[in-house]
């Protein structure tokens, strides 16, 4: 027996997550490709807004339905908002609340719990989910421990895990489709016939890391043959239909064989919708960036932050004076194959080295000396008797130490000041660097506070953690998103550190 569980959440109640209109349409896709591609017994669909008592009612009845049958196989997939608390991953439902995370959410280790249950011999977890709305630092291995750790309590033995994104970054969620959903229906548009698991995760690696997508989680405890299903030219269909590619009759020619006419709509349609969908002209990106800048503005940092500080968007910085630019420049070095408007810069620098050098051969003072050496050649090989010593040579290599700009902008790079209105507390600096292709943006970001030298002295910012949120540039409302996640992270740290200082 294969059974699915299929969560779409795209509706909030509350304003601390904002609503996802893709992930109904995420759901609901899923849903019609799976019944498509497998043969499955039983579906638990859950796409209408249900609350958090609501679904997990109907998850609990959907296992106790199925507890004394075998199942070879369960796959759980979720769209919507997720949230880390506790060292724990929560799916957030419609009307969820922190201070009642329990009952509002599904704890991840919970979900484990009522699939041991049904102990299914094979076990597939896909999750769409944007991780907003939490505080945390957290290392993806770290993530992947926690994940495995849950199952492996919970006996839950052969598991394939696919998670859109790290536990530091948001998933991306369109008007049609999120990201991650949509990479993975892509994929299956280059598959005809059997389709593993494995397949279908490296597709979707491949294409993330190419578009700079989040980085998921793949975690595979199975034996990487098992089959997601069968994919036929009607599976293509369907994908195609639902993103708005199907052809058009009175597009037909004759003389064309169907198949090259279908094959060239596809392409032509699938040109058009990467250009409208994710290309900016430089008007847009000119647009975009100041959309940016204004998001810094005092009017969208919290009460508590606005009443502490007076808060200054400086435009038009240089990156030369930026510190620690050379960390940037690193960056941008790692992805140079991206087509940023901005390129690393070099120096050259001096090294030290040590070296064996040869030295000059001893001459051969007697016959029989070289007697000797002719007799150790003979029975050896070979005539070389060099000696070499060890020393310390200087050279030079070029490094990064920096970068520059290919397009000249007054947004490119933004210095944020909040200057302190009480002498108890010191300035604090955010520095935003903007990297940009036609495509993507690339926020760079670092902030601190600044000591005090003198009376009127500061020390200078150092920018020692540059941190990098990326997004696409077209996306204005996942914009919101990232300046909304950078000023809360700065928020939350500067309260929590005057509060530490203040206290001691």
């Amino acid at each position: 027996m294969k059974l699915a569980v299929i969560i779409g959440v795209s509706e909030y109640q509350y304003d601390d997550f904002e609503n996802l209109d893709a992930c109904k349409n995420d759901a609901e896709l899923f849903k019609n490709v799976l019944s498509d591609v497998a043969k499955i017994d039983d579906v638990l669909f859950i796409n209408k807004g249900e609350k958090a008592y609501e679904t997990k009612k109907k998850l609990a009845d959907f296992v106790s339905k199925h507890k004394t049958e075998k199942v070879d196989e369960l796959l759980f997939y979720f769209s919507g908002h997720g949230g880390r608390y506790e060292e724990d991953f929560f799916y957030i439902f419609p009307d969820f609340k922190e201070a009642k995370k329990e009952s509002t959410g599904l704890r991840n280790s919970e979900l484990d719990g009522l699939v041991r249950t049904l102990k299914p011999k094979l076990f597939v977890k896909i999750v769409d989910a944007c991780f907003s709305g939490t505080q945390y630092i957290k290392a993806e291995s770290d993530t992947k421990k926690e994940l495995e750790k849950s199952a492996k309590d919970n006996q839950l033995n052969d598991i394939y895990f696919m998670f859109s994104s790290r536990d530091d970054q948001p998933s991306l969620a369109g008007h049609e489709y999120s990201k991650f959903t949509e990479s993975l229906f892509t994929g299956l548009l280059d598959h005809t016939g059997e389709i593993r698991y494995r397949d279908i995760a490296a597709y979707i690696a491949d294409d993330c890391n190419a578009h700079s997508f989040p980085k998921p989680i793949f975690i595979s405890q199975a034996d990487l043959i098992e089959i997601f299903g069968f994919i036929t030219d009607n599976t293509h269909k369907l994908i195609l239909k639902a993103f708005g590619l199907e052809e058009k009759p009175d597009e037909k020619e004759s003389g064309i064989p169907p198949e090259a006419k279908e094959s060239e709509n596809i392409l032509l349609e699938l040109v058009r919708r990467k250009a409208d969908s994710e290309y900016c002209d430089e008007e847009t990106v000119i647009k975009r960036l100041a959309l940016l800048r204004d998001k810094f503005q005092e009017q969208n940092w919290p009460k508590d932050i606005v009443s502490i500080f007076e808060i200054g968007v400086l435009s038009n910085v240089a990156p030369n004076p930026i510190p620690n630019s050379q960390r940037i420049g690193v960056w941008l070095n790692e992805n140079r194959g991206k087509e940023f408007f901005a390129t690393p810069t070099y120096k050259e620098e001096s090294f030290e080295l040590e070296e064996y050098k040869p030295l000059p051969k001893k001459p051969i003072r007697s016959a029989i000396e070289a007697a000797k050496m002719a007799a150790y050649s003979n029975i050896y090989g070979g005539t070389d008797n060099t000696e070499y010593q060890l020393e310390t040579i200087w050279k030079t290599r070029m490094i990064v130490d920096g970068f520059s700009y290919t397009f000249q902008n007054e947004n490119n790079i933004l210095k944020i000041s909040l200057e302190p209105k009480h002498t108890s507390v010191k300035p604090l600096v955010l520095f935003i660097v903007c990297i940009y292709s036609r495509v993507e943006l690339s926020v760079q970001y670092s902030y601190e506070f600044i000591k005090f030298t003198n009376w009127d002295t500061r020390a200078h910012p150092k920018c020692e953690n540059w941190k990098v949120k990326t997004l696409k540039m077209k996306d204005e409302a996942n914009m919101a998103v990232v300046t909304d996640e950078i000023i809360n992270e700065v928020s939350v740290w500067a309260v929590t550190e005057i509060t530490k200082t203040l206290q001691t």
